[in-house]
């Protein structure tokens, strides 16, 4: 699995609703992700997305996209 280094709001850009937006604080730290289980083997599958964090808590996850 990659996960993103910590990004700031606007560069997440509109995969965030604005319900979970607006609930979003100044501490908080966003990362977008991607698995995807073997690319090479032609049978693969895989999802992304992003995730919301305070302190150590993830207080958000959202999947945004499938692959295969």
């Amino acid at each position: 699995m990659a996960v993103s280094d910590r990004l700031a709001l606007a560069e997440i850009g509109a995969d965030i609703p604005d319900s979970v937006r607006s609930g979003i604080v100044d501490s908080a730290k966003l990362y977008l992700f991607q698995y995807s289980t073997a690319p090479d083997s032609g049978k693969f599958w895989g999802f992304s997305g992003y995730l919301v964090a305070r302190g150590d808590c993830i207080i958000h996850a959202e999947i945004t996209g499938y692959d295969n």
